[in-house]
């Protein structure tokens, strides 16, 4: 078996221990991971916007399916 350090060295120590290793790692996972679900939320919620800016103007250009159908979804009564 081989080893790994001569006899006139030390074994390399680890800075930090295996917990706070673990630690440091799942407070940095679920920072990244609310930074990643806000960005999706945010891009999403852009999406969203232009999507029913263009369906608002879909009954002006006479189609006539597609008009008929979100003409009378707008237009209920409440």
């Amino acid at each position: 078996m081989a080893r790994v350090f001569s006899f006139n060295q030390k074994p390399l120590r680890y800075k930090y221990s295996k917990f706070k290793r673990i630690r440091s790692n799942l407070i940095s996972s679920f920072i990244f991971g609310v930074i990643r679900g806000l960005g999706m939320a945010v891009g999403f919620s852009g999406i969203a916007v232009v999507l029913l800016y263009i369906i608002k103007f879909i009954p002006l250009l006479n189609i006539p399916l597609i008009g008929e159908i979100i003409r009378a979804i707008i237009e209920q009564p409440k």
